[in-house]
């Protein structure tokens, strides 16, 4: 059984979201010392690699509406 796109996005997408707000809130109490750090650190490299994956899975959108050569209204 094969994964569709829109079912890694559903898991994808909230897994971002959450990295991106542990980063902020781990980059807030980092000043605090202790497991701040390790947190901050292990979730931006969990963040990258959700980023990556949200690219690729949304590459056709992207190339699509960004990277396309439109011809221009005159």
């Amino acid at each position: 059984m094969a994964i569709s796109k829109n079912m890694l996005l559903k898991i994808v997408n909230p897994l971002l979201g959450i990295a991106f707000l542990v980063q902020i809130v781990s980059g807030y109490l980092i000043g605090q010392g202790g497991i701040f750090y390790e947190i901050h650190e292990n979730c931006a490299m969990a963040l990258i690699v959700l980023v990556l994956a949200h690219i690729v899975l949304n590459w056709n959108w992207i190339r699509a509406n960004f990277l396309s050569r439109k011809a221009k209204a005159s």
